[in-house]
């Protein structure tokens, strides 16, 4: 009974703490759309439209970042 009842407490635990700090380590602010978008502006307020690829790569954690003009050329990149 004992063991039941620990792994029942366990499970939502694991979920909600364990699970939340792997997720932001591994994925950034993916998740959360409007934490994600703030960091972005946080970091262009200083650097500008020059520093939106690193801007973006860094507040989602991707591996490579390619701004591109509607017409096809590539702007900046990072990664």
């Amino acid at each position: 009974m004992i063991t039941v009842t620990l792994a029942l407490a366990f499970a939502p635990a694991r979920r909600l703490l364990l699970q939340r700090t792997v997720d932001h380590a591994l994925y950034g602010d993916r998740h959360d759309p409007v934490r994600a978008v703030s960091r972005i502006g946080e970091r262009l307020a200083g650097t500008g439209v020059d520093g939106v690829p690193e801007a973006v790569g860094e507040a989602l954690r991707l591996p490579y970042v390619s701004v591109e003009s509607k017409s096809g050329v590539t702007d900046g990149s990072w990664g």
